[in-house]
């Protein structure tokens, strides 16, 4: 689109952003630098099928991604009420960020001129790079394997 920023790409430095949870809390990706992974998943809307299977996905293996010491967090323009009561209903343990004018989504290249946000998910190391980005749904799996193949992006254990 012409005169919209480069969205950044695996390799690149992840945007940071500040932006508030369906629990009250705000949540800053520069919190996790050196100390966890971060999988950010956008998702169009709260309480429909496709962003249910999604997010459920996320959270069958939550325990895995904790293995990993990677913090999941999904985003997407609904509030933060919207999300605690969608997050409560799904028994989601991890944040739902609110966007409502979609700016965090659009530097990630999730958001266009279309009212709500496209699904994509990213990997974010403990150094602050993008990883690995995928469109559509999430595909665990992969996040998974990829995950485990990563070494040297946060600070040892002491």
């Amino acid at each position: 689109m012409f005169g919209s920023a480069p969205k950044p790409f695996p390799g690149d430095a992840a945007p940071v952003f500040s932006l508030p949870a369906h629990d009250g809390g705000h949540v800053t990706l520069v919190a996790f630098r050196g100390k966890q992974r971060v999988v950010l998943t956008f998702y169009p809307e709260d309480d429909t099928a496709g962003c249910t299977r999604a997010l459920s996905a996320l959270q069958d293996q939550k325990a895995a991604f904790d293995a990993f010491q990677t913090q999941l967090m999904g985003a997407s323009h609904n509030e933060p009420e919207s999300q605690r009561r969608f997050a409560a209903k799904l028994g989601l343990q991890f944040p739902l960020l609110s966007d409502p004018k979609g700016e965090v989504a659009r530097v990630y290249g999730a958001k266009d001129l279309l009212p709500y946000f496209h699904r994509k998910t990213f990997l974010i190391d403990g150094r602050g790079v993008m990883r690995l980005m995928q469109e559509g749904q999430p595909r665990v799996d992969e996040l998974l394997t990829f995950l485990d193949g990563l070494r040297g992006d946060l600070k040892e254990a002491t």
